[in-house]
């Protein structure tokens, strides 16, 4: 007898497992039952439900898209779809989450390693690719990276990328969540585009952010570039960047379940120092993304 929930006494099971070595006598012990059935995870987290039926196209495996993966994982997301084509230097894992144990594998089989393992519930499936490689085709990866997806979430930090994911997710009326750090890990910026509700889309964005209608985040006013490293990366801790993971996966998750409070804002901009780069508290503001009139994606005709 045993305390199945609260206040309520049922049968609970314990098992007892022997032992048989090659000329030595059997060992027995007991072993304590867990349960891990999807009915098991979700009574912790009801308000996710939704999310088992939910794909998910996730651009980018660094310090933001890669926590952002497991926590896609760890709430029950029924398949994501990774796309990166880099693989995982040893000296970056102070701010990847898998550590020196995934040094030199490919970062989306890593992660499909480690979530397989450890949340069967959620199919993933990897593609290394670079978007724009000459050598490649875009076209095959970007047909398997969309088909039957429900959102595109780019953490890939690159404006050229940002500017494809989010222009071939308009043409397909698929929500699109953007999200990056600055340099240093001073602040964040997450833009979200939602067909049918929300007013602008990323160039709309853009536009706010250039002329400063939308205030740009924080950053530290250098770059550096490690032995071994084939091009510039910026400094910054896991702990400042990954305030930018969790918010973009809030959104997301928001965006999909319909039993998650709803997050009405498109726009958040993050500031973890001030301009003397004092740490400070994180400070979000939030801002609607709204239609922009040097746009061309909304001119007449």
């Amino acid at each position: 007898p045993e305390e199945v929930r609260w206040q309520t006494m049922g049968l609970g099971w314990v098992f007892i497992v022997r032992l048989y070595r090659h000329n030595q006598q059997p060992q027995a012990y007991y072993a304590r039952t867990g349960r891990a059935g999807r009915q098991d995870y979700l009574q912790r987290i009801p308000e996710l439900a939704p999310l088992g039926t939910k794909q998910i196209a996730i651009a980018g495996l660094g310090c933001i898209g890669a926590p952002s993966t497991l926590h896609f994982a760890k709430a029950g997301m029924r398949e994501v779809r990774l796309l990166d084509h880099d693989h995982l230097d040893p000296a970056t894992t102070v701010r990847w989450p898998l550590g020196i144990a995934a040094a030199g594998m490919q970062k989306g089989a890593a992660l499909l390693q480690y979530i397989t393992t450890n949340y069967p519930y959620t199919t993933v499936t990897a593609w290394a690719h670079r978007i724009g490689d000459p050598n490649g085709s875009d076209q095959k990866v970007l047909e398997w990276f969309f088909d039957g997806t429900h959102l595109v979430y780019d953490s890939t930090a690159e404006l050229g990328v940002n500017h494809a994911l989010s222009e071939l997710a308009r043409q397909r009326d698929l929500p699109y969540i953007s999200i990056a750090t600055t340099p240093g890990g001073w602040g964040g910026r997450i833009i979200r585009v939602r067909p049918g509700i929300t007013p602008g889309c990323w160039m709309c964005a853009l536009h706010h952010l250039n002329e400063g209608s939308i205030p740009t985040p924080p950053a530290a006013p250098t770059l550096i570039q490690p032995e071994g490293c084939a091009s510039p990366t910026f400094t910054g801790t896991s702990f400042d960047i990954e305030q930018v993971s969790l918010l973009g996966v809030r959104l997301a998750v928001s965006t999909l379940s319909a039993e998650y409070p709803p997050i009405e804002w498109d726009i958040a901009i993050l500031a973890l120092r001030d301009e003397q780069g004092n740490a400070i508290a994180p400070t979000w503001t939030t801002h609607e993304l709204t239609r922009h009139p040097l746009c061309q994606n909304h001119a007449p005709g």
